[in-house]
């Protein structure tokens, strides 16, 4: 297979929406005049002309010298209108709060990857557990994505005994009505893939259910990391489309923390098989590791290929998924999730200076376009604070 058959097939498989009007799927041009359309009508609800830049971008990737935001090409028009956060590649936050695990799980399946730390100093920032001994509530879940998210957070709120996302089912015994999801192989609403059916959200909460229950037996009253580690997990299960897997996650621990390190050694694959939803990395202090403790380490990537290390400064200070991109989700003492998107400049067509000033350019502001997007009223204030802050306009 040719390179350019290759290109064509990823396209057209990942990317490219079907036509009904005209029977087919659409071309490489029409998919850019669509995210074009999507910037053109972002813009003009703010009251900002960039119709020249949004040229300078339509035309640079037409001629394939660079590509934007992947999400974008994905989702873009009503879906990333509608949900600024799909056209992000990569998000990342602290475990360190109660509505963490919903917001993750809305972000992931909005369609972007989630870094994450479950670091001790993070985790022990959440609210201690009790099991419920209330009376039974019926949550009946909507089928949208808020609809799943909080299905999450309601039965993690019926656990906290404190600072609850949802008060009124504190101290409650949670049961779910799922007769609202569409069933399995219907279309979806983003316009890509088709509906997984209530099976695979139903099985997350289940097991997560069970993994709360289950150390509650043994006298725990806090997560540990491995606890909010494999609840993520669980809720990544429940993130399909068309049967296949459709999450990407990083996540974050302390390295002095045994149960997180080895995590994915020995029979985990079996036992544990949540935890192939993500890569996991020890978080390196560069003023005070140890040799011995860097050896310890080293010697557990040697046997089984995981955890990963990052050498930081800065023990908040995070990273995406594919671990190019530090984020710092935090602003004036509070977390959120901080974001970051990407560019691509195509060097196989750049032939000359020139040409390659031209890229840069288009690249540069595409990217600029792209960090507009800050509207995320599931993930709150905070969330959209950083990423105006941020702003990051990633090129590679």
């Amino acid at each position: 297979m040719s390179i350019e058959s290759l290109q064509n097939y990823v396209f057209t498989s990942k990317y490219s929406r079907y036509i009904p009007e005209k029977m087919r799927r659409e071309t490489f041009d029409e998919a850019v005049d669509r995210v074009i359309d999507m910037h053109r009508t972002h813009f003009k609800a703010k009251g900002i002309e960039v119709e020249d830049l949004l040229t300078i971008c339509a035309e640079a990737m037409k001629k394939r010298l660079m590509l934007g935001s992947q999400r974008a090409m994905q989702f873009g028009g009503d879906p990333i209108l509608r949900k600024h956060a799909r056209i992000y590649n990569c998000t990342t936050s602290y475990c360190d709060r109660p509505r963490f695990f919903q917001e993750a799980l809305w972000l992931l399946l909005c369609g972007c990857g989630v870094g994450f730390s479950v670091q001790k100093h993070h985790i022990a920032k959440l609210p201690s557990l009790a099991r419920p001994t209330g009376t039974r509530a019926t949550f009946q879940i909507p089928d949208t994505i808020e609809g799943w998210s909080d299905a999450l957070g309601i039965l993690l709120s019926s656990y906290f005994t404190s600072d609850q996302p949802f008060p009124e089912y504190a101290n409650r015994v949670v049961d779910y009505d799922y007769t609202l999801i569409r069933p399995k192989g219907r279309p979806i609403s983003s316009g890509m893939g088709r509906a997984p059916g209530p099976e695979p959200l139903r099985r997350s909460l289940d097991l997560i259910r069970s993994l709360v229950d289950a150390r509650i037996e043994q006298g725990l009253t806090r997560f540990r990391p491995i606890d909010a580690y494999d609840i993520m997990m669980h809720a990544s299960d429940a993130v399909l489309s068309g049967g296949v897997r459709r999450s990407a996650s990083i996540c974050l621990f302390s390295p002095d923390d045994e149960l997180m390190a080895t995590a994915k050694t020995g029979n985990w694959f079996s036992e544990n098989p949540q935890r192939a939803r993500s890569n996991n990395s020890a978080m390196l202090l560069r003023s005070t590791t140890s040799r011995k403790q860097f050896a310890k380490l080293l010697k557990s990537v040697r046997e089984f290929g995981e955890p990963g290390f990052v050498w930081t400064d800065d023990l908040e200070a995070t990273f995406n998924p594919c671990g190019e991109i530090g984020l710092y989700p935090q602003i004036d003492g509070q977390s959120g999730f901080a974001f970051c998107n990407l560019c691509e400049i195509n060097m196989g067509r750049v032939d000359s200076e020139a040409r390659f000033r031209e890229s840069c350019i288009a690249a540069a502001i595409l990217g600029t376009l792209q960090a507009d997007y800050t509207d995320f009223a599931y993930l709150g204030d905070v969330s959209t604070r950083i990423a105006r802050r941020e702003a990051l306009l990633g090129i590679s």
